[in-house]
């Protein structure tokens, strides 16, 4: 329902990126569009799906939820080590 809100150009480009899983490269091919043109419209779309959505869980007062999957939960504890690891000059 929140993704309809988005004007068409963002939807596209945020559905393309985030949930197809395409390259910032290959987004800009098939909307023939330009690489840096893509990443603005991306930030623009995310941008307002996390004001939609705070506006959402702020009027039903309700948290906000994420249940992680398998993978995801993997990435989210060795992204912040990885990071962690690269801010103290070593490697993974």
């Amino acid at each position: 329902k929140t993704l309809k809100e988005l004007r068409p150009i963002l939807r596209t480009v945020f559905v393309l990126r985030d949930i197809e899983g395409l390259s910032i490269d290959q987004t800009a091919e098939v909307l023939d569009l330009s690489p840096a043109a893509v990443k603005a419209r991306l930030w623009r779309a995310r941008l307002q799906l996390r004001e939609l959505l705070n506006e959402y869980f702020s009027r039903h007062n309700a948290p906000a939820r994420v249940e992680l999957g398998p993978k995801q939960a993997h990435l989210a504890r060795s992204v912040p080590r990885e990071l962690s690891l690269r801010i103290n000059g070593r490697t993974a």
